[in-house]
């Protein structure tokens, strides 16, 4: 049986390796501090408008995923900051199950949607689109802030 549920601070650590797991596999090759990653986990629970879910399977989180749920006139959408699988589990069809839970459970909340973003040509960016993501016309932009 698979599930999602809220992540909550007594599965941040978990989540928190299955994000690190999921980062140090290739392309990306990160090695991310487990204290940052706790940290990054943790500024998506504290208002109505951050989500964090843990997909679970049986008893076990095997995925994690974070966003923002931002309001339009008439709706919302979901601005997926980040989803992953705990690596023994990708290519197993949980990807597919977790984003139709979250989607499921964002229809509950008002939104019509999920906008996320990726680099063209990654796994992931082929992922997406065999899940049912479209590419659309538009330019993301970026300005750094100078400290």
């Amino acid at each position: 049986m698979v599930y999602i549920k809220k992540v909550e601070k007594d599965t941040i650590k978990k989540c928190a390796g299955i994000y690190r797991n999921a980062y140090r596999e290739e392309p990306w090759n990160e090695e991310y501090d487990v204290d940052d990653v706790e940290d990054y986990i943790t500024h998506f629970l504290d208002s109505e408008t951050k989500c964090a879910f843990a997909f679970v399977l049986g008893e076990s989180i095997i995925g994690v995923a974070m966003g923002l749920l931002v309001p339009v006139i008439g709706s919302c959408y979901f601005r997926m900051e980040d989803i992953c699988i705990e690596p023994a589990y990708q290519a197993r069809g949980y990807g597919r199950q977790f984003i139709e839970l979250m989607e499921n459970n964002l229809k509950m909340k008002g939104c019509d949607s999920i906008l996320l973003g990726t680099q063209r040509g990654f796994p992931a960016h082929k992922f997406y689109l065999r899940n049912d993501f479209k590419e659309i016309d538009s330019v993301l932009l970026y300005r750094e802030i100078k400290r």
